[in-house]
């Protein structure tokens, strides 16, 4: 029987990078919850060869928060982002040849703001990515004098685009401006780089202020912007977002949710005869929770001839003012419940279940919820 100091001890496959030789694979493996064994996180590296069982070897030691590896464009080595300089303060590109050795820093070792991502460039010769400045003498000062105060919006951490040449390890920044750089890709010549920025290093900024799609020149070192991307944020948490293929580029974002409406989707699948509307379950979790909540108070108030059989409601928001307040995305959580600075949302679920009570309609459906003291 597994208990559960097992569980939390199994670490679990990521990042995963087939070569481009397609004879290859390298992963990393990290403990399964996210959570850490000692004071930092840790993750290594692997290696397999692609159809081929009981290949797999690891590359590094796991003593380090080693993650990203990118197969360099001959597939002969790996670059990736580590901490072992200083661990969980550092953060730098390293390259690991696949004929042996240890791996070889690409960047300051010892810098400490964050690598965002990071991409090699077609011939090998460059790696763009992003990160932004590093803290200045006199913020350090600061900081260990305890004189910290955050004035908000006066010292926003920007990533920069930059460019690293491989072989002298000299760093270029390309864009500087007072954006926030998100992904990169290049083009497939290596004459170009594209990539995105929004207004601010906030989660959120994208869903208020939009993006701006833009592309910079490795050789010129000059950058200008493509278009406005409005009412998206880049899929951060999907891995690489960015595409660009031929003459065009393609990304994967997420979508504000006044721009999109799952019931028509949901309406579309039921009209072409995917989904059976006898048998539909809403479920989801926190803001996706509440929506559950909505689902069951509203149960067919849309009209369409259709109801959800249940609902699972997990973790369902139920103070909307401490959520928006003290969340990270806080223009979004007053979007889908209330603040004290815009009041309900449209569908504000209090007002939509005392519709129901005032006019003695009952709640239909099941509804199962999930919470729990954590």
């Amino acid at each position: 029987m597994i208990d559960i100091e097992q569980l939390l001890d199994l670490e679990v496959p990521g990042a995963v990078r087939i070569s481009p030789s397609g004879k290859k694979v390298v992963y990393t493996t990290s403990l399964s919850l996210g959570h850490r064994k000692g004071e930092n996180a840790t993750s290594s590296i692997w290696i397999a060869d692609v159809g081929k069982k009981h290949s797999a070897r690891q590359l590094t030691s796991g003593l380090y928060n080693d993650k990203s590896p990118r197969w360099s464009p001959d597939s002969e080595s790996i670059a990736f982002i580590s901490d072992r300089a200083k661990a969980g303060k550092s953060s730098a590109l390293y390259s690991l040849s696949l004929q042996g050795g240890e791996p070889v820093a690409l960047t300051n070792a010892d810098n400490e703001r964050p690598i965002g991502t990071f991409a090699w460039s077609p011939d090998g010769k460059w790696i763009a990515f992003t990160s932004a400045d590093e803290k200045s003498a006199e913020k350090k000062k600061r900081e260990e004098e305890k004189d910290d105060v955050q004035v908000y919006g006066e010292e926003w951490d920007f990533n920069r685009l930059r460019l690293l040449h491989a072989s002298t390890k000299t760093v270029t920044t390309l864009y500087g401006k007072d954006r926030h750089a998100l992904d990169l890709t290049w083009n497939e010549s290596g004459s170009s780089i594209a990539f995105m920025t929004q207004k601010t290093p906030e989660l959120e900024s994208g869903w208020v202020d939009g993006l701006d799609l833009q592309q910079a020149s490795p050789v010129t070192k000059e950058a200008s912007k493509i278009c406005d991307l409005p009412g998206l944020s880049l899929s951060q948490w999907r891995g690489t977002g960015l595409h660009w293929t031929g003459d065009r580029i393609y990304y994967i974002a997420t979508v504000d949710p006044k721009y999109v409406t799952g019931s028509d989707a949901l309406c579309h699948c039921i009209e072409a005869g995917l989904t059976d509307p006898k048998r539909i379950v809403a479920g989801g979790w926190s803001q996706g929770g509440f929506l559950s909540y909505l689902a069951s108070t509203r149960n067919g108030a849309h009209g369409q001839g259709w109801k959800f059989r249940g609902t699972i409601c997990g973790a369902g928001v139920t103070d909307w003012d401490m959520m928006a307040m003290s969340s990270d995305v806080p223009s979004f959580e007053s979007e889908m419940g209330q603040s004290p600075w815009r009041g309900a949302a449209s569908f504000c679920g209090e007002e939509a279940f005392g519709r129901y009570v005032s006019e003695g309609q009952a709640i239909r459906g099941y509804a199962l919820v999930l919470n729990s003291d954590g």
